[in-house]
C-alpha cells in the first residue's frame, strides 16, 4: 500500500500553526467583536505551508449569481460559489476539499469576495483554525432587505414598456406605484400585476372601438 505523504505534510503545518496561532486583529464595526481576516490567516499560513512544500490550487466548481435590491434603492449582486481546493505536497500526493463562499456587493467585487470567503473557510477547516468571531466577506456588510423579491425580468419589462407606449401611458407612473427608484428595479410580482392591468385597459379600449 502506497504511503500517503500529503497527510504527513498537513499534520506538520497544523503542528507549526498551533505554536504560533493567529490573532484576531480585525474588529467588526457593527457588533464590536474581533475576528481573523483573510490577510491575518494568509500572512501566518503562507510561510508555514511553503516550508512544508504544500501547494493549494483552487477551482470554481459552480456559481450562482443573482441581483437583489438594497434598502437605499440600489442594486447588489448576490454570489454563491462552490470551490474545490486541491492540496499537493512535494511528493505529488494530493487531497481534495470543497468549500462554499457567499458575498453581497453593490459594485463589481461580489465574485472576488465570495472567492475570498470560500478560501478563508477552507483554510479554517483544513488546518483546524478556531472560527469564533469570523465574519463573512472580510468584515464588509451591506444592508439588504430581508427576503428580497425577484426583480422584473427583461421579458416582463419589455411588455410593460410596449403596452405603455401603445396605450399612451407613462411608465414612470407604474414605477412609482411599485415604489421602485427605477423601472428595472420593479419587483417581478408587481410587474406581473402591472402587465395584467395594462392588458385589461387595452382590452377595454378595443371593446369600446367601433
Amino acid at each position: 500500500m502506497t504511503q500517503r505523504t500529503i497527510f504527513k505534510a498537513l499534520s506538520a503545518v497544523q503542528s507549526d500553526l498551533s505554536k504560533v496561532g493567529i490573532a484576531k486583529n480585525q474588529k467588526n464595526s457593527h457588533q464590536g467583536y474581533k475576528f481573523r481576516g483573510i490577510d491575518d490567516v494568509l500572512n501566518t499560513l503562507a510561510p508555514i505551508i511553503a516550508e512544508h512544500g504544500v501547494l493549494i490550487i483552487p477551482n470554481v466548481l459552480s456559481k450562482d449569481i443573482k441581483t437583489t435590491a438594497t434598502k437605499n434603492g440600489g442594486v447588489a449582486s448576490h454570489v454563491i460559489l462552490e470551490v474545490g481546493f486541491v492540496l499537493y505536497d512535494s511528493e505529488g500526493d494530493s487531497i481534495c476539499h470543497t468549500a462554499y463562499g457567499e458575498a453581497l456587493d453593490t459594485s463589481d467585487k461580489a465574485v472576488n469576495k465570495a472567492m475570498t470567503a470560500a478560501y478563508k473557510y477552507f483554510l479554517f477547516q483544513a488546518f483546524c483554525i478556531p472560527i469564533d468571531g469570523v465574519e463573512d466577506a472580510d468584515s464588509e456588510q451591506i444592508q439588504q432587505v430581508a427576503s428580497q423579491p425577484a426583480l422584473v425580468t427583461a421579458e416582463t419589462l419589455a411588455q410593460i414598456i410596449s403596452l405603455c407606449e401603445e396605450l399612451g401611458e407613462d411608465v414612470q407612473r407604474y414605477t412609482a406605484w411599485a415604489k421602485a427608484s427605477e423601472t428595472k428595479l420593479i419587483p417581478q410580482d408587481k410587474a406581473v400585476r402591472i402587465v395584467a392591468h395594462l392588458i385589461s385597459k387595452k382590452e377595454a379600449k378595443n371593446e369600446g372601438q367601433p
